[in-house]
């Protein structure tokens, strides 16, 4: 039998490992170390003990809101059977995440100290996205220099070239290939999709995982986003104005992962939300059921905008273009159509929104599916009609990673607004969430955010309202035809002025 004098002190030895940092876990170390990582196990433990210890104390807290199921009108929206088509990074790290931030998030020492204040004392931003701390900047007069992992595949490299050169064509920001180069990008296959958030000036390099299953596009662009700066969308102060954070259904132990950022971490940026950004979370992220959302958009039609990974949203290049002060290459701005903003890499041009094209933003882009009958179509009082397609209707191989495009625009008189409704959906057998296979994206006149997108019969007949006067709408092609049908009228704007409020960089 123990004594109790050594009982007690038993007791004092494992206080430590009962209350302190989590033991070591030498597997999930090895996927983030590798031996091309300057980073450190002492340094990532004592990361990890900082948040640990912060969210201890907060546990209680985060607890007491467990068991709170979401408002039925948000639960009631169907949207099709659940995407199981696509790997998604929160999956892809599940061996890491007890060392990430957000999982694909790994924080400085500086950062954690900061955070775990914030989950403590509850200071959170205010519309914040990306980092305020200077030293985290890399310079748009100086390039940024990044390095291929040797164990990369060529595969892998060609994709991942894609979403620097996606960078490097929207924004004043030059990354430039450079094995030796000081702070230089460390393009990894370590394992999972993860970086640092912003330029780790005490590293010689900094390692951005992005090997197979995170190199498409989508996820690429988002790694890079992290280390250019920026923040997830959903770790905004106002997010609860926009989701729904459902607390009753996520792991307990990973419920920091939807703190907000402090104060002193991210730079106003006066953005908007916007559900359809590169930087959303997946809506099922840390899930206790993987079958229920953990976050709901409050907005109608806007649930499948939410963890896309197609491509950066135009809001993206918005926020990294304001945050590095782009547009201030240029001596003269051009006067943009459709919240476009003038090009950094060519003043006399502007960058366009998705669903516009030409110098000032004001011409609809030709399609690049086949069979794409995309139109100006003009509304008039009468509702009338428009049967859309695009696509090839004799293809049956499906290439989520480069889907065609055709679009089109409604436009009502000037100063009236336009009652638009979906009276046919795409073909049954591809209605799924986050509509992988087809998709129709519709803009109602906020063109520096991402649409709403849609696939199944979820909205057919539902009359939605523009904002002004045009209207966009986007189809999406990776598996044989798309076709859809609505109707369209214009309506008196009621006293409401219809201008279009857009960001200004």
């Amino acid at each position: 039998m123990i004594s109790l004098p050594t009982l007690l002190i038993l007791i004092l030895l494992l206080l430590p490992l009962i209350f302190g940092a989590p033991a070591e876990n030498p597997k999930a170390l090895e996927k983030i170390l590798v031996e091309e990582n300057p980073d450190t196990t002492e340094n990532r433990e004592k990361i990890r003990g900082i948040i640990s210890e912060a969210f201890e104390n907060r546990i209680p807290r985060v607890q007491g809101r467990q068991g709170v199921a979401p408002p039925v009108k948000l639960m009631a929206q169907n949207y099709g059977p659940k995407n199981n088509q696509t790997k998604r990074f929160e999956e892809l790290n599940s061996e890491i995440n007890e060392y990430t931030f957000e999982s694909d998030i790994m924080l400085n020492e500086n950062q954690a100290k900061n955070l775990a204040n914030s989950i403590i004392n509850g200071n959170y931003r205010s519309k914040r996205q990306a980092i305020v701390d200077t030293t985290l900047f890399w310079s748009s007069s100086t390039p940024i220099y990044y390095q291929f992992d040797s164990k990369l595949s060529a595969t892998n490299i060609a994709n991942v070239r894609k979403a620097i050169k996606f960078w490097n064509d929207n924004t004043c920001l030059s990354f430039q290939e450079n094995n030796s180069g000081k702070n230089r990008l460390f393009l990894s296959s370590a394992g999972g999709c993860w970086s640092y958030v912003g330029k780790q000036d005490n590293m010689p390099y900094q390692v951005v995982s992005v090997g197979p299953n995170c190199d498409s596009l989508g996820t690429a662009t988002h790694e890079l986003m992290h280390a250019i700066g920026f923040w997830h969308q959903q770790s905004r102060s106002d997010r609860d104005d926009y989701v729904y954070v459902d607390f009753s259904n996520i792991i307990p132990s990973q419920a920091y992962n939807f703190q907000k950022m402090p104060l002193d971490q991210a730079q106003l940026l006066a953005l908007k939300y916007d559900y359809g950004s590169v930087m959303q979370y997946y809506p099922y992220a840390f899930a206790l059921d993987s079958s229920k959302y953990t976050i709901l958009a409050k907005e109608n039609g806007m649930q499948n905008s939410m963890g896309q990974r197609e491509a950066p949203a135009f809001s993206d290049l918005i926020a990294v273009n304001k945050l590095y002060n782009c547009t201030s290459q240029c001596k003269t701005k051009m006067t943009c159509s459709n919240c476009g903003f003038t090009d950094p890499k060519n003043c006399n041009q502007c960058k366009c929104p998705n669903y516009f094209t030409g110098p000032t933003c004001d011409a609809l882009p030709t399609g690049t599916a086949v069979n794409c009958n995309g139109a100006i179509i003009q509304a008039t009082s009468s509702w009338q009609t428009f049967n859309a397609t695009a696509g090839d209707p004799n293809s049956y191989t499906s290439s989520q990673g480069n889907s065609s495009s055709c679009f089109w625009h409604i436009k009502a008189p000037a100063g009236q607004k336009i009652e638009f409704k979906m009276t046919t959906a795409p073909m049954a057998a591809i209605c799924m969430q986050e509509c992988p296979w087809q998709a129709v994206e519709i803009n109602l006149g906020q063109f520096d955010l991402y649409g709403m997108i849609t696939c199944c019969d979820t909205m057919l007949n539902q009359v939605l309202t523009s904002v002004q006067n045009v209207i966009a709408l986007r189809g999406r092609v990776s598996y044989n035809q798309l076709k859809f049908s609505f109707q369209y009228r214009a309506v008196p704007n009621q006293g409401t002025a219809t201008t279009q409020t857009c960001v200004t960089i």
